[in-house]
């Protein structure tokens, strides 16, 4: 038997979030003698970087708002023409197309999963969503939560709903950050290694909860008033969610740092005392397993995948969503008590190791796709 040739198929949306990752992970992990990786990026083309630097076939589709014939002619086109054993589609659109195209093809399809479920999405999409539960092969969730949701609300077959939890890049959490990029950012952002510091990571939207994390920061600062709260990740609506007016109304513009797209992510997990996810709705969260391999203490919030990434009270602290009140406690606790954020640390970091590695992910997908060519 030759090699089980597999399309990945994801929506560019103009960086790497968390289900272009996957992808990504997927490409550069999955066992090459044994599986052949050829992927469609609908969209912009923002992976071009990454992804034109691997072994995979890479075919860049245009995109469109709506579901588009010329975008599923064209993956019907690359599914017959590399003789396509399975598809694996991420997120909304694209397994929506997967699933006619597959089915044209007639080959077995699975459709990732990767975040919010029905009621945070649009008719659009639920309809979109409805059709890819009925017919896709195998549904993979990225947390036992999203998978339970996923079922109740879809009525899917609990049997075709499995769950596979995001392994994370050990070579992102050991590479070794530069003294000199270190000291410049504390020169560059006023601030030092004895002011309390906590770091939060991901693109700037309603969803990541940043505006309950900028009203816990203002309750924090009565008790450490050099705290420093630093979110990586793209800000371009930040304004647009007054999160701006908030930090200035609240005059914590010396204290709270939009820093953008940030590649050193292991400058801000070394400068960092606790890592903080304070988002409403999550799927899963790979830079909280990253925080936690890196040794950092986490704040999260009940909001899904965070909740069975951390064990309370052993590795972290999990805080109801959208309660800046509790946030602000547990961030304060932490920071009050270095033993604490130590112990923490450790058992964390053992827990990314043992639960999230990138030997799970693959291990796990690599058998998903051999029961599927089996039948």
């Amino acid at each position: 038997m030759g090699k089980i040739k597999v399309l990945q198929l994801v929506e560019d949306f103009g960086g790497m979030g968390g289900a272009e990752r996957v992808v990504y992970d997927l490409v550069n992990n999955l066992n090459p003698d044994e599986f052949d990786l050829t992927v469609a990026i609908v969209g912009e083309r923002g992976l071009a970087t990454y992804f034109d630097r691997t072994n995979a076939k890479i075919y860049y589709l245009p995109g469109s708002r709506h579901i588009s014939l010329k975008i599923l002619m064209s993956l019907i086109g690359i599914i017959k023409s590399n003789n396509i054993d399975i598809t694996h589609s991420h997120l909304v659109r694209m397994n929506t197309y997967n699933w006619f195209a597959s089915r044209w093809c007639r080959v077995p399809n699975v459709g990732s999963i990767h975040g919010i479920m029905q009621d945070e999405v649009s008719f659009r999409a639920r309809l979109y969503s409805r059709w890819a539960a009925k017919f896709s092969t195998r549904i993979v969730t990225v947390s036992e939560k999203l998978r339970l949701d996923y079922i109740d609300t879809y009525g899917v077959n609990p049997a075709k709903v499995i769950t596979i939890y995001n392994g994370f890049d050990v070579s992102r959490v050991e590479k070794n950050p530069d003294p000199q990029i270190i000291k410049e950012f504390y020169s560059r952002y006023n601030c030092s290694p004895c002011d309390p510091i906590i770091v939060a990571i991901g693109h700037i939207r309603e969803v990541k909860g940043y505006a309950y994390l900028i009203k816990a920061v203002f309750k924090v600062k009565v008790v450490f008033p050099n705290i420093h709260l630093f979110i990586a990740g793209d800000d371009a609506a930040k304004e647009e969610l007054g999160l701006v007016e908030e930090i200035e109304k609240m005059n914590l513009h010396s204290n709270i740092t939009f820093l953008g797209f940030y590649k050193e992510i292991t400058t801000l997990f070394e400068i960092a005392d606790i890592y903080v996810s304070s988002s409403l709705h999550e799927g899963f969260s790979l830079t909280t397993v990253e925080a936690m391999a890196y040794g950092l203490p986490v704040v999260v919030t009940d909001c899904g995948g965070p909740a069975e990434i951390v064990e309370n009270g052993k590795c972290g602290l999990i805080t109801p969503k959208a309660d800046s009140e509790e946030l602000a406690r547990s961030i304060i606790k932490l920071l009050c008590d270095k033993r604490l954020r130590e112990q923490y640390g450790e058992n964390g970091k053992k827990r990314a190791y043992s639960n999230f590695s990138m030997n799970n992910f693959i291990e796990k997908h690599e058998n998903l796709y051999r029961k599927l060519i089996m039948g």
